[in-house]
């Protein structure tokens, strides 16, 4: 598993926006992180069961083709400590419930971004901890 310290964590980024995936990747790439983008429901349980690390995952609760709930299960299954921020709208019911322990939530707004990666930084921290 990659570390804070080692800018070659792998981020999974699951959003329904094409727009926010690709704002995502490029922010948190400049920031030192290795970025996969996923579109789809299938396409983030082809990640999580590939052989490719992945270090930290950025869910939309809304991503299209997934349950949270089973997105969690399956994650306990392969990736039991895989820390989650789920990155949604203001006001949206929570589904941190789902992953615990392992969840934090971050608001999507205009400084969004800037707390995304504190988040990211400090839960990674956390792991290097272990």
């Amino acid at each position: 598993m990659a570390t804070a310290t080692h800018p070659t964590c792998q981020i999974l980024v699951a959003d329904r926006n094409p727009h926010i995936r690709a704002f995502l990747k490029r922010e948190l790439t400049a920031s030192g992180y290795t970025v996969r983008p996923v579109a789809t429901g299938k396409d983030l349980l082809k990640a999580i069961f590939s052989p490719e690390p992945i270090d930290l995952l950025v869910l939309d609760p809304d991503f299209p083709g997934s349950d949270p709930a089973d997105i969690a299960r399956r994650l306990a299954d392969r990736i039991p400590a895989l820390p989650v921020i789920i990155y949604t709208i203001p006001d949206s019911d929570s589904v941190s419930d789902a992953f615990p322990g392992h969840a934090f939530r971050v608001d999507k707004n205009g400084q969004s971004v800037e707390r995304l990666k504190e988040t990211i930084r400090h839960m990674l921290s956390n792991i290097d901890r272990l």
